[in-house]
């Protein structure tokens, strides 16, 4: 998901829970999942914010048994370095995925990757306009490529105070050596504030590779303080 340059201010904390349900088809064989991640943000300073998430997933092959387990812890920092105080902001958001997950049961790819993201918005009124790109270095155990890209953009709309309505287009490497098409995604959504400091949203994201597709209800909760 693209990611604004915000951050929490020092001392401050964030709680992000969230859950996303996706149903996909390929050659004949449907696949659901279901991802649990919870997200704790503090900020270290008015600029600097330190996160660790933690996803747990849930898996429902069409053949085969339901599988659940833990996924790779990740932490990392968020560093708004740039704000040229007429509506520009500038970021940078490196992160480490830890081995935690068992591979051999598909949660996780066996070892530590590192990415890093260019986080860019701009604020003119009550539009905000996201971009991020990034790249990772995806090492594994289970023959992926290691070398990883992505990109996004998003568009924000707030109408009142209470809402906000968001557009989204996001396109990445595919790890897969065994399909040299990029993943693309597609997301339309919505952000309830409620109040100053809790947001619930609700997402439908569409991903698609060539004939593979795959559709995701995401549900989330953010509590700061």
């Amino acid at each position: 998901d693209s990611d604004d340059t915000g951050t929490q201010g020092s001392g401050h904390w964030q709680l992000e829970i969230n859950t996303d349900r996706s149903r996909s088809r390929a050659e004949g064989q449907r696949r659901i999942e279901q991802q649990l991640n919870t997200t704790l943000s503090y900020g270290l300073s008015d600029a600097v914010d330190l996160a660790l998430s933690q996803p747990y997933a849930w898996q429902r092959p069409s053949q085969g048994p339901k599988r659940s387990d833990v996924g790779d812890t990740s932490i990392g920092l968020k560093w708004r370095f740039h704000d040229n105080q007429a509506g520009w902001t500038w970021g940078l958001k490196p992160s480490l995925s830890l081995h935690v997950a068992s591979e051999r049961r598909g949660f996780g790819n066996g070892r530590t990757t590192a990415s890093l993201e260019l986080l860019s918005n701009y604020q003119a009124g009550d539009w905000l306009w996201l971009v991020n790109s990034g790249a990772t270095y995806n090492d594994n155990r289970t023959g992926d490529r290691k070398a990883l890209w992505n990109a996004s953009t998003a568009l924000l709309y707030s109408p009142d105070k209470s809402w906000t309505l968001a557009a989204e287009f996001g396109s990445s490497r595919n790890p897969s050596r065994s399909s040299p098409a990029a993943l693309r995604s597609a997301l339309l959504g919505a952000i309830y504030h409620w109040g100053d400091d809790c947001d619930l949203d609700l997402g439908l994201r569409r991903h698609w590779q060539r004939r593979v597709a795959a559709n995701t209800l995401g549900l989330g909760f953010t509590q700061r303080w």
